[in-house]
């Protein structure tokens, strides 16, 4: 298997801009990017979350994104859109 775009694409974005493990920048995502990460697996976003996941990139969250993550997917329009997301 190929893996999907956002593997591939952070994957790649990784070996370009020499990113590893043991060299970790720090970010912070909004609620924002979070919410597309998690509805679009071939996206910008869902990239990002893979750097974060895969260990190539340390996120940090906040309290307050946190709590607007959770007031926005308990939205009844969003809950709609996306039955997956939970």
């Amino acid at each position: 298997s190929q893996g999907s775009f956002s593997d591939q694409t952070a994957s790649q974005t990784a070996k370009v801009t020499g990113m590893s493990a043991e060299t970790k920048l720090r970010v912070v995502y909004d609620c924002n990017v979070l919410l597309v990460a998690a509805a679009k697996e071939k996206s910008a976003a869902a990239a990002c979350l893979w750097l974060a996941r895969s260990g190539y990139v340390r996120l940090f969250l906040s309290q307050d994104v946190l709590e607007e993550l959770t007031e926005v997917l308990n939205r009844p329009k969003i809950r709609a859109s996306f039955v997956t997301l939970t």
